[in-house]
């Protein structure tokens, strides 16, 4: 009885990853890759250096805001430069809720997104995925279930 408690103790710790140090002060290169979204301004495989990116962290729970002009830009568009999520091992999975409203005929949407990434010691690296959220008007055929991404990688100084 006493080894079939310490192999699912084994199989329990297995399954779960403790979560990196991933708090600091990341400048990050962002590479604009596919504009499913179609939008305006957006140059595929254009790249935008130096973006200042703030991480910080609680546990397992993990906010990433992004500074700078971009960060800016990115209230602009999408109401808010802050994403929040988690981190699991060495990935992290956060998400940015898009405020912004916006319309086109009688569709009324928002734009989210969802960053995807690995962190190797002081290194990240990763995709963003921006997404729409419509009303479902006819209207919105140009941009229901599109999705626009961008590619990135950046690091923070050592620990």
């Amino acid at each position: 009885m006493k080894r079939l408690a310490l192999l699912a103790a084994s199989l329990v710790a297995a399954c779960s990853s403790s979560p990196v140090d991933v708090t600091g002060d990341y400048s990050v290169q962002v590479t604009n890759g596919s504009n499913g979204c179609n939008f305006a301004n957006y140059t595929v495989g254009m790249p935008n250096t130096n973006v200042p990116v703030t991480i910080t962290q609680n546990g397992a729970a993990v906010t990433a805001t992004v500074t700078g002009v971009t960060g800016d830009l990115m209230v602009l568009a999408l109401g808010s430069a802050s994403f929040n999520g988690t981190v699991d091992g060495d990935n992290l999975d956060l998400t940015l809720t898009g405020t912004r409203a916006q319309s086109s005929g009688s569709c009324a949407f928002t734009y989210n997104a969802t960053i995807n990434a690995a962190v190797n010691q002081n290194n990240l690296m990763g995709t963003i995925d921006y997404t729409s959220d419509t009303n479902n008007s006819s209207d919105c055929s140009t941009i229901t279930g599109c999705v626009t991404t961008q590619d990135f990688a950046g690091s923070r100084p050592p620990q």
